[in-house]
C-alpha cells in the first residue's frame, strides 16, 4: 500500500468452536476405545497465519498423543468458505470446528462482540482474565443454548491496525469519507461508521482483490494477518 499508519484499534479474539448439541444419545453415537475419529477444522486465515499454525500444531500433537486414533484435518485459507459459511457449516455438522473472531458470533450472543470491541481491554492479561472468568463462561453458556456451538478456547495474535492506499491517516478525522473494508459483522461496521468512514463488509478471501482494484481505500487487521495475506503488496 502507498500510505500506511499503524494504529492500535482493538484486541482480536480468535475462537475455536465445536458442535455441542448436534448428537443424540443412542448407541450409534458411542465411540469405542479403538475407533478412529476424524474431525474437520477450518479457518479463513492463510496457512502461514499464526492461527493456522496453531491449528496444525494442535492437530499434530493430538495425533501423536492418541497414536493416530484422533485425526484433525485442517482447512486454512478459506478452502471451505468465508467466515459466515464456516460458522453455518459447524452448526449443520458439515465440519466440526472453526477458528473465528468473537464478533462473528454476535449474531447468536450479542455480548460476545465485546471481546473485539475497540479500546475495551487495558492489556492482554485483562482480556485473558475476562475470557477465563465469569464473562467467558456466560458467553459460552449462551452460545451453546442459542447456536448449539461451544467455545473451546481463545487466541490473541495482535492488536488491529489500519492501512490505506489513498492517503495517510494521522487521526480519526482523516478517515472521513474513506471506503474501509471491515469484517462482515455489526461491530466492525459500526466502528468504521463512527470514524466517519463508509463501511464496506467484504469476506476475507476477497480482501486482496478489493484493495488491488481500489474497491476500498483501506482495511484494518492485526499485522500477522497483513503479512500472511500479503496485504502490504496492495
Amino acid at each position: 500500500m502507498k500510505k500506511f499508519i499503524c494504529t492500535v484499534l482493538s484486541v482480536l479474539l480468535l475462537c475455536a468452536i465445536a458442535a455441542a448439541n448436534g448428537k443424540s444419545d443412542d448407541d450409534s453415537d458411542v465411540v469405542s476405545e479403538n475407533q478412529k475419529i476424524t474431525l474437520k477444522w477450518a479457518s479463513v486465515h492463510p496457512a502461514e497465519h499464526p492461527a493456522s499454525q496453531m491449528m496444525a500444531r494442535i492437530a499434530n500433537e493430538i495425533s501423536e498423543k492418541t497414536d493416530g486414533r484422533i485425526e484433525i484435518k485442517c482447512f486454512p485459507g478459506s478452502q471451505l468458505g468465508g467466515s459466515k459459511d464456516l460458522i453455518r457449516a459447524v452448526q449443520k455438522g458439515d465440519i466440526d470446528m472453526v477458528s473465528e473472531g468473537a464478533a462473528n458470533f454476535g449474531q447468536y450472543v450479542p455480548s460476545a462482540t465485546i471481546a473485539e470491541a475497540p479500546y475495551i481491554w487495558r492489556s492482554i492479561g485483562h482480556l485473558e482474565s475476562a475470557l477465563n472468568g465469569a464473562f467467558g463462561q456466560k458467553i459460552n453458556e449462551a452460545l451453546v443454548g442459542e447456536s448449539g456451538m461451544r467455545m473451546l478456547g481463545a487466541m490473541y495474535y495482535g492488536t488491529r491496525h489500519l492501512s490505506t492506499s489513498t492517503k495517510a491517516v494521522h487521526s480519526v478525522a482523516d478517515c472521513a469519507g474513506m471506503n474501509i473494508r471491515v469484517p462482515e459483522n455489526d461491530l466492525f461496521v459500526a466502528m468504521a461508521h463512527a470514524w466517519g468512514s463508509n463501511s464496506k463488509p467484504i469476506t476475507f478471501s476477497e480482501l486482496y482483490l478489493a484493495l488491488q482494484y481500489n474497491i476500498v481505500d483501506g482495511q484494518e487487521n492485526p499485522l500477522p494477518t497483513f503479512a500472511s495475506a500479503k496485504l502490504q503488496e496492495v
